[in-house]
């Protein structure tokens, strides 16, 4: 039997305060199993394409991630957690 996969739920939220407003957003989503069961501790690399710059979170107990203060770009993001397959998307427009 192959390896179980991730299924990676992504929402982006563009951030705009109630007094101003701000060019960044905020990227953040639920990492689950082919089941529907969350994954808690999956490492999730977030890596803007143009500048290789990288940021790194992990899932929570309810497998919920989150990246703040996201720059427009394209972005790739890269789930990983040892027993899974890895689950990637690229150039993705923030």
């Amino acid at each position: 039997m192959g390896t179980p996969r991730f299924i990676l739920v992504a929402a982006l939220f563009v951030a705009a305060g109630a007094h101003g407003q701000t060019s960044l957003g905020a990227i953040s989503g639920t990492v689950t199993d082919p089941a529907g069961s969350v994954v808690a501790g999956v490492h999730v690399l977030l890596t803007q394409i143009e500048t290789r710059v990288r940021r790194t979170a992990r899932s929570n107990g309810a497998g919920i991630y989150r990246f703040d203060a996201v720059a427009p770009g394209l972005y790739e993001l890269r789930a990983t957690q040892p027993g899974f397959s890895a689950f990637v998307a690229t150039e993705f427009p923030i």
